[in-house]
């Protein structure tokens, strides 16, 4: 595996991690999800209000996609 697939591996982890903290520093009362920059910014597409329950549902699978295809990287690290 080469040198850039091992630092987008890296680069997807550390952003994972900060856009956790992210939302824990925000109060619940926003949305959990509401300060983090991968959920709320622009990656990820944002549902109208009145549909939170489906919109964390959506969440839970695209970043459990995510990390199915990072192992898959992972696991070929030599």
């Amino acid at each position: 595996m080469n040198r850039n697939a091992v630092s987008v591996v890296i680069a997807a982890a550390a952003i994972s991690v900060s856009a956790w903290t992210l939302a824990a520093d925000k109060p619940a009362a926003q949305g959990m999800m509401s300060g983090c920059p991968m959920m709320g910014g622009g990656m990820m597409p944002q549902l109208p209000p009145g549909n939170e329950k489906l919109q964390l549902q959506m969440w839970a699978e695209m970043m459990q996609k995510m990390s199915e295809i990072t192992s898959k990287y992972a696991a070929q690290v030599k």
